[in-house]
């Protein structure tokens, strides 16, 4: 009998210590659970809250693009403020529109700043040749000829390099390097795909002081 008492009580315990694990297990696998669903509204509402956020950085953009298509009354300094914000495509783009307009108003030096700051907004090689090209051409005007070429050094697509040779001879042929005016605008018209373009190369190269 005492055996059996005794048997009796490590069955008794051992269901004990089932239960107990059965118990603990269905706790975790509840926690957890609570866990992954909080997880899941945290991702759904922040979704929803980063395309609410980006719906209205585009609809202020919109606008502000508006603003200064119509010329409206302080266009100009929200399109900076925006920007400076922004600090992503939407300011790069409403960067070059600024940099477009200051050109324009013949407020040259905050293009030339406007581009610059710019240049350190964007990751994109596409967007920066296009930038460094109109930087490139306003430092020539500017009579920083030096940094004009230097911009046109840092244009990496093949694909404008009949403009980049173009801009190049221009800046030679002020410099008075008629040598290398030559070059560059030889190199542009071999690089060129459009005949008018082509016509006007030559006339540059015609009017060239003989060697």
């Amino acid at each position: 009998m005492k055996g059996q008492r005794v048997n009796n009580d490590s069955i008794n315990h051992i269901a004990k210590k089932i239960l107990k694990f059965k118990c603990i297990t269905k706790y975790k696998i509840y926690i957890f659970g609570i866990i992954v669903l909080i997880g899941i509204i945290g991702y759904i509402i922040w979704h929803i809250c980063s395309n609410i956020y980006m719906e209205k950085r585009i609809k202020n953009f919109e606008h502000i693009i508006s603003r200064l298509d119509n010329n409206s009354k302080n266009a100009f300094a929200n399109a900076e403020q925006f920007s400076n914000i922004a600090n992503n495509i939407y300011g790069v783009i409403i960067n070059i529109k600024l940099a477009k307009i200051a050109v324009e108003k013949n407020n040259i030096i905050l293009a030339e700043k406007i581009l610059i700051n710019t240049l350190s907004m964007t990751k994109s090689d596409n967007i920066k040749n296009l930038i460094n090209i109109r930087l490139a051409r306003i430092q020539f005007y500017l009579n920083k000829l030096d940094m004009a070429l230097n911009s046109l050094e840092k244009v990496t697509d093949k694909a404008w390099s009949g403009i980049v040779a173009s801009i190049k001879g221009d800046i030679y042929l002020y410099k008075g390097n008629i040598d290398d005016a030559r070059i560059a605008y030889t190199s542009a018209i071999e690089l060129s795909n459009t005949g008018i373009i082509k016509e006007i190369l030559k006339l540059k190269v015609n009017s060239l002081p003989p060697n």
